[in-house]
């Protein structure tokens, strides 16, 4: 379908093949290229004003494939203001005590966040089982106050009120809700 597409890294950003073979996916900031064509997230075709849209499978095995190397992604884009973002994130959201959804949660960072700001419990959602694993051999000795979960942050797995904040980093870009 048109939503099916190959991702690649080349020439320091990621592309994704669309079906014209012309790359599709660009560095958000990469100034050489149109504003107008440019992306938050998603991909824009090069050229025209069209977003593509991509199927939650495409964005999972994308984010299950970029696992190994997001981190070091985040801290290069970010010259490395990822790590506060998600402190005052964390420290605006979450009271000492709380049971904390992290929705989203990707490699883990902003659920430690939670749990360093005062949290009892943090419960990390996300869809990809790449991310999920770096999030757990980083949160080894947390087990009993860290949990896991593999899931989508548009039909959560919960009850209602099992949590008292939550969080999003990021992954509220890859969202259409």
């Amino acid at each position: 379908g048109a939503n099916e597409h190959a991702f690649q890294f080349r020439d320091g950003a990621w592309h994704q093949a669309c079906p014209s073979g012309r790359p599709a996916l660009r560095r958000a900031f990469d100034t050489s290229v149109p504003f107008e064509t440019r992306l938050r997230f998603g991909a824009w075709h090069h050229g025209e004003a069209r977003r593509v849209t991509l199927a939650p499978d495409a964005v999972r095995t994308m984010f299950d494939r970029i696992a190994p190397v997001y981190d070091v992604m985040n801290r290069v884009m970010t010259a490395g203001l990822d790590v506060r973002w998600r402190r005052l994130a964390a420290e605006s959201v979450v009271r000492a005590g709380d049971r904390v959804l992290d929705a989203a949660c990707g490699t883990g960072d902003l659920a430690i966040a939670d749990l360093k700001a005062g949290a009892a419990k943090v419960t990390g959602l996300d869809f990809s089982g790449n991310m999920l694993a770096r999030a757990r051999k980083k949160t080894l000795r947390h087990t009993d106050v860290l949990e896991w979960v593999q899931g989508d942050m548009l039909a959560l797995p919960f009850a209602d009120a099992t949590f008292d904040a939550a969080t999003v980093g990021f992954g509220v870009r890859n969202v259409a809700d």
